[in-house]
């Protein structure tokens, strides 16, 4: 009976001990996410470990080096990994799979659009756009020269007071910036914009 527990316990010990420099798994850097440029991609794996890694279901052959995401400007491209973590031994069965997912987004968001809703005093607008992104803008007064400024979902509105001027970009998740679009309390979209909003 002692004789065939000690091999039991033994494999045990060893599974122990390979789970235990693999507790964290793979890593990956950078992180998932979006982002608005290109990213080199490196896998990290436990010393004691053998990785197989598929790019958008297709298995790469060479994963030493790191792996190039990228997009051209005016595009947005995703990219999906998954692992596969087993021990040295070939025949070894499965001990973690992650799929992993990036977005490189070059596009640029469209100039944001305003819905007014007149209001004693003045209007509150909505700041729109095409895609989620963040609204960021500007409240200007010119007689009083006074300015203020704020960000903003598309869920939220902004009081526009009269005779003042509103200047807002929309930002998106990769932190792609738009065009600046403007707008009046009494005129809706300000045809003129009286100044510009500059991104840093």
């Amino acid at each position: 009976m002692i004789g065939s527990v000690k091999p039991a316990l033994t494999v045990l010990l060893l599974l122990a001990g390979f789970l235990l420099h693999a507790e964290h798994g793979v890593t990956v850097i950078p992180v998932p996410g979006t982002y608005a440029t290109d990213q080199l991609l490196s896998i990290r794996t436990p010393p004691d470990a053998r990785l197989t890694v598929y790019l958008d279901g297709k298995r790469l052959d060479d994963i030493a080096s790191p792996l190039l995401l990228y997009a051209e400007y005016g595009e947005q491209r995703s990219y999906r990994i998954q692992t596969e973590l087993r021990s040295l031994d070939p025949d070894s069965p499965l001990l973690e799979s992650r799929v992993f997912e990036w977005i490189i987004d070059k596009k640029q968001p469209a100039s944001p659009r305003f819905v007014l809703n007149r209001v004693d005093g003045g209007a509150q607008a909505r700041i729109r756009s095409d895609e989620p992104a963040v609204m960021h803008y500007v409240l200007y007064h010119p007689y009083y020269q006074a300015v203020s400024r704020g960000s903003v979902s598309d869920r939220d509105s902004v009081f526009i007071p009269e005779d003042t001027v509103i200047c807002a970009f929309a930002e998106d998740r990769a932190g792609n910036r738009s065009l600046p679009s403007s707008a009046t309390a009494e005129n809706g979209v300000h045809a003129g914009k009286p100044f510009v909003m500059v991104n840093p």
